[in-house]
């Protein structure tokens, strides 16, 4: 592993033998070198500790492996951060994998400019199809068509998360990326957008929405974020943008509580 790795790629893995290897390859095979990788073992109880010991093993200059027991997906992003090395982190989940050159052109707009976060397109995979997801408009990226939902659509400096005390919450399983994505996204206008396709998204059967829990955890979260913006000097755009976000996603589990 380099003394200083640029970016820092961090892995929380629950349950993961069917997509792990996949998610890996993607990552050691990637064409720039200046990177580590944190696996984070959530206590999965299949094969994916014996899979990643593997990669462990063979790449241990690149890879850190973590294995504990379940803590669940905001506590090992959380704990990934405080590991992280690197200048800048980007989140990869198990089932999905990055495209080769992901973090060489991260790189390279990293080095042209000093972002606090980089936004990038993904491709969207299910069994039926592969489709295109692009920014819409770049000058209003917490803007729910812009896939504001999404840690893994984003690179983040570090100084910046940390300055800014920005984490998963711990006490949610659904939604918690949304509220990391647009607390980074509010507490800065130094961002940057890269128009590629950088990320493969792949889905799994149906929406997560639909689940009862996670509605709850939907709702859950809008209220601890309206908590945090309405105690910091968020400007009248941002609060407005919440609202316009909690009216679609917000208004949305709670009318399917009906159905």
């Amino acid at each position: 592993m380099e003394k200083k790795p640029l970016i820092s790629i961090i892995v929380p893995i629950y349950n993961s033998e069917k997509f792990i290897e996949r998610c890996i390859i993607s990552l050691i095979s990637q064409t720039y070198n200046k990177i580590e990788i944190i696996l984070i073992n959530d206590g999965s109880k299949d094969l994916t500790a014996s899979i990643c010991k593997k990669y462990m093993r063979k790449y241990a200059k690149k890879i850190v492996y973590i294995e504990r027991e379940n803590k669940g997906r905001s506590y090992s992003r959380n704990e990934g951060i405080k590991l992280a090395k690197g200048k800048y982190i980007l989140f990869v989940d198990s089932d999905d994998y990055l495209k080769l050159d992901a973090c060489q052109k991260l790189s390279e707009m990293i080095r042209q400019n000093n972002f606090d976060i980089i936004v990038f397109n993904y491709l969207e995979i299910s069994e039926q199809n592969i489709n295109e997801r692009k920014i819409k408009n770049k000058n209003t990226l917490l803007h729910y068509n812009n896939y504001v939902t999404y840690c893994w659509n984003k690179i983040f400096k570090k100084e910046h998360i940390l300055e800014n005390k920005i984490s998963f919450p711990e006490d949610i399983n659904n939604s918690e990326d949304f509220y990391f994505s647009f607390l980074a996204l509010a507490f800065t206008k130094n961002v940057g957008y890269l128009n590629e396709e950088l990320y493969n998204y792949v889905q799994h059967g149906e929406n997560s929405i639909f689940n009862i829990k996670n509605r709850y955890d939907t709702l859950k979260m809008f209220e601890k974020l309206y908590k945090v913006l309405k105690n910091e000097k968020i400007s009248t755009k941002v609060i407005n943008l919440f609202f316009i976000n909690f009216k679609y996603y917000g208004v949305k589990c709670f009318f399917l509580f009906l159905t």
